[in-house]
Formats: structure tokens, sequence, C-alpha cells
């Protein structure tokens, strides 16, 4: 299933897969995940979805599988001093996914800021995601 949302930081699309515990039993995350807003509103959204159509059933997110395509751009001034935007399309895990969206509010991100949040990413992890 696929879900779009639009909201001022951009456009989500969430693809979604669901696993059923009986064909695939994963032990559940650990790892506390809050994604940001614009992820959240399109996860709720699918919940919301699918919970019409499958009553009686658990939806849980599993970000430690979940992967994203984050679309950026990236600035660079030239010689002459203009200044020239490129495109990249990222492709990430969730958690890193979640540190890079801090950057569509805040130019600069320190790690210590980082750590301070580490439901958006397991300290243990946050080197490796960075």
């Amino acid at each position: 299933a696929v879900v779009s949302t639009q909201s001022t930081g951009g456009t989500v699309d969430l693809n979604v897969r669901v696993l059923t515990t009986g064909y695939w039993p994963l032990p559940p995350c650990k790892i506390i995940c809050n994604l940001p807003k614009e992820a959240e509103l399109a996860f709720k959204i699918f919940k919301k979805f699918y919970l019409e159509d499958h009553s009686g059933r658990q939806l849980n997110l599993q970000p430690h599988l979940g992967h994203a395509d984050v679309h950026a751009n990236f600035f660079h001034r030239k010689e002459s001093g203009e200044i020239s935007n490129k495109r990249h399309i990222l492709q990430v895990s969730t958690y890193q996914m979640c540190v890079l969206m801090l950057f569509n509010r805040n130019r600069s991100v320190m790690f210590l800021f980082l750590r301070s949040r580490d439901y958006y990413v397991p300290d243990s992890s946050l080197s490796l995601f960075i």
C-alpha cells in the first residue's frame, strides 16, 4: 500500500509492507523511534486506512527494517559567486532519515543534540548512522 501526504516540510510517500507474525515471526523492536512529524502523519493515515478493513489486527512499525529515499538539495557556491543547486536522492535507513530530516528545520545539528534526542536514533548506534 502507498500513502502520500503533503505538509510544510514537503511530500512524504509511504510504501508499506504488512508482515503477519505467523509468516514473519519477528521479535518486537525494542528501540523507540519517534518519526519526524511528516512521516508520522503518513503512517497514521495508512494505519487508519488499514484498520478500517482489518479490524482486530495490530500494526507495529519496525524502524530497524525500514529505509527511505530522501530527496536532498546540495548548494554550492561557484568561483563566480553564483550558487548552484544539485538534487540527489539518498537511500538511507529509517534512523538516518530521522537525522537528515532535522536539517529541514536546523542549519546545523550538533552530535550532543542528537544524543539528547535518543528517541530518534538509538544511542548505541548513533555514530554508525552519521
